[in-house]
């Protein structure tokens, strides 16, 4: 395709560096700037984002383009296809040592996971809600920041993308949120209660059956 970048637009012609060198184009400290020559925009949104202020910080643990998107089809990472979100994410965010050094909850996939995005994402569903649904994609910001998607004034709008008509009242509940008797004693035992419910519906039912079967034999037997 006209335009599309070649391996000399990214690496560079005679002055081609190995990627862990500070001079490298695609090296974590010029990637940036490398495939922001064509993504101008992207560019900006990224380094106006959380990620992108500690990157230009000189901070290495953060994100850059080729985290998000591995350009070379052998990388292992999934990338950022619909499917591969919630991994890329999670490929820091869950990784201890990155959660102690920047005081990340811990829980954050665990309860995406038990909620119905989470479920739904992880039986292989592609339009429900995944990470970059909610927090943005280039323009990942700190909920405080009045313009973050999760910022509470802006969440209506955000949860409106899918589900129109939606209201504040979409603010006042919590989001990642792992139901305990202390943190949210209604949710816990609604949970369990259902949870209850449920087992007793399927052990009515297979009892059910079992009678049937039973009730057959015993007919069976009686006529033999």
């Amino acid at each position: 395709m006209k335009g599309a970048p070649t391996c000399s637009g990214c690496h560079g012609g005679h002055d081609v560096q190995p990627a862990t060198a500070a001079a490298s184009r695609v090296g974590w400290r010029n990637v940036a700037t490398t495939c922001g020559r064509c993504h101008k925009q992207v560019a900006a949104d990224y380094l106006e984002s959380v990620h992108g202020k500690a990157f230009k910080a000189g901070n290495p643990d953060m994100p850059t383009c080729e985290t998000c998107h591995p350009e070379h089809p052998r990388a292992q990472r999934v990338g950022v296809a619909q499917r591969g979100v919630v991994a890329t994410c999670i490929s820091c965010h869950e990784d201890p040592g990155i959660q102690e050094r920047y005081a990340i909850p811990a829980d954050r996939l665990a309860s995406y996971l038990g909620s119905y995005h989470g479920a739904a994402t992880h039986l292989g569903y592609s339009r429900t809600a995944n990470c970059a649904s909610c927090h943005g994609v280039h323009n990942i910001l700190p909920s405080r920041d009045p313009r973050s998607m999760i910022n509470p004034v802006n969440l209506p709008e955000t949860c409106g993308k899918c589900h129109p008509g939606v209201n504040e009242n979409v603010t006042r509940g919590s989001v990642h949120i792992l139901p305990t008797r202390e943190n949210a004693s209604l949710l816990y035992y609604l949970n369990l209660g259902f949870r209850w419910f449920t087992f007793s519906i399927i052990g009515a039912l297979l009892g059910h059956i079992a009678l049937d079967l039973f009730g057959r034999w015993r007919r069976m037997a009686t006529h033999a």
